[in-house]
């Protein structure tokens, strides 16, 4: 796919694959397709990953997304269609978690017990916005919210550590009333675990899942210049290789 789109975020969409991957394994395809409200509601906010959520989607359900400029065709970001499970357009970071809290809040008080995912990065915790909903939802104990925080230790231009120590700290979520645990973020059972809907309280829960940036791919892997890049002939045969081979 991102052949075909020119060049893509193939760090950010390795590091999650998992993580959607846990997501979606457990809903059903007639659920989060319908037009009922209440559906299951699945959000990505690092938008970057829009390859995986695509991939995930076709594995799963069967919906394919093609570079032909068709209603289904592909972008680096996703559009919203939620027949196709794609609940909002994101790509600006910071968004995601607020338009969940609204939807767990609607859920919770029209008494609906459907739960609503975010995954987010990192380096998107920076934005403020993401400061302003995790609050809400803290104060509103929104236990029906799960949030997904991709750690894979970069963003865009640099370390995430050398941006902010404060903003991907469990301690940081955990002081403003939510619910924290830490997992690999490349362990589906772990990451399934974590995202079990048996709950013994009423805090929003945040899942930390530490991950590495391009995972998979030897000459991705680790690199802060696997963000956003394209992929020649030589690196697409070696990147199948490796994939075919299992590295790690």
């Amino acid at each position: 796919m991102g052949r075909a789109l020119g060049a893509a975020h193939y760090g950010g969409c390795l590091s999650c694959v998992e993580i959607l991957y846990a997501i979606y394994r457990d809903i059903d395809r007639s659920a989060i397709q319908a037009s009922d409200p209440a559906r299951p509601f699945v959000l990505l906010s690092k938008g970057h990953a829009a390859l995986t959520l695509y991939a995930v989607l076709e594995h799963f359900f069967g919906w394919r997304f093609d570079a032909d400029g068709s209603v289904d065709s592909i972008s680096c970001h996703p559009l919203r269609r939620t027949d196709r499970g794609i609940e909002a357009i994101a790509g600006s970071l910071g968004h995601g978690l607020a338009i969940g809290c609204g939807r767990a809040l609607w859920c919770r008080r029209n008494a609906h017990r459907s739960l609503t995912y975010v995954v987010m990065g990192d380096g998107e915790c920076q934005e403020g916005s993401v400061w302003e909903a995790a609050l809400f939802a803290g104060h509103y104990g929104l236990s029906n919210l799960f949030v997904v925080i991709d750690r894979n230790g970069f963003q865009q231009r640099a370390a995430t550590t050398d941006r902010s120590r404060y903003a991907a700290s469990p301690n940081a979520w955990s002081a403003i009333g939510w619910d924290v645990h830490s997992v690999d973020g490349h362990d589906v059972e772990r990451l399934s675990v974590a995202l079990s809907p048996e709950r013994s309280d009423d805090r929003p829960r945040v899942i930390f899942a530490d991950t590495v940036k391009g995972r998979g791919v030897s000459t991705l892997e680790g690199e802060l210049g696997s963000h956003y890049r394209a992929v020649p002939d030589d690196l697409l045969q070696s990147a199948i290789a490796d994939i075919d081979g299992g590295f790690r």
